[in-house]
């Protein structure tokens, strides 16, 4: 029964999110940071190292990395890319007349490769990540592309809006469809503040009464 009881009371917490996830002054719902391949991705950190057989960039030691509407922070970060192994073909003039075709593999940039063909990010350490007007908080953070999803997670994993606050063991926000799922333990309850909208007209009235 008691595992019902928690069960249930998550739920709730999940549900009251989802109705509240649009603040009195944005039509906008809430979605987890997406890395657009149409735009620069960048990034700077103490550290960088590219597998290339791996198909991965590690980033260490103070990792900032951003978007135009989104910034991250951690102490370090991966950056898992999908390689493009498509082939061209030139042509050169070797000087008789004739043409040498040869065939080049696309991709061998791979600082270029990462930024434009990410399929996944691990983010770890103190990570901090701003976007639209919300701010999380977490001592690890997962994104990845092809599901939209952002998967937060740390003893004290917080996600904070103007309206809101909602603090948990796991956050996931889910790109697709706007909405967040929040979980917690025994010993680390679900925990959420929710701001009440307020009437313009009522505070005006309220404040001149007083």
């Amino acid at each position: 029964m008691l595992a019902m009881n928690k069960r249930y009371r998550c739920l709730c917490v999940i549900l009251l999110w989802s109705v509240l996830r649009v603040s009195p002054a944005s039509t906008q719902p809430l979605a987890a940071p997406e890395i657009d391949p149409e735009k620069p991705l960048q990034f700077q950190a103490d550290r960088l190292e590219a597998f290339t057989r791996d198909n991965r960039i590690v980033l260490t030691g103070t990792v900032v990395a951003w978007q135009d509407n989104w910034k991250l922070f951690s102490d370090t970060m991966a950056i898992d890319y999908v390689r493009n192994t498509e082939k061209t073909q030139t042509s050169t003039d070797t000087g008789n007349g004739s043409k040498e075709t040869t065939d080049k593999t696309a991709g061998r940039d791979t600082l270029g490769q990462a930024a434009r063909n990410v399929r996944q990010v691990t983010a770890e350490g103190h990570v901090v990540i701003h976007f639209q007007t919300s701010v999380a908080r977490t001592d690890t953070a997962v994104f990845d592309r092809s599901s939209g999803l952002l998967i937060l997670q740390g003893e004290k994993t917080t996600l904070t809006t103007p309206e809101s606050s909602i603090s948990g063991q796991r956050i996931t926000l889910n790109q697709h469809t706007g909405t967040v799922a929040v979980e917690g333990s025994a010993d680390a309850p679900v925990e959420a503040f929710f701001q009440p909208e307020t009437d313009p007209a009522s505070a005006a009235e309220t404040k001149q009464g007083q």
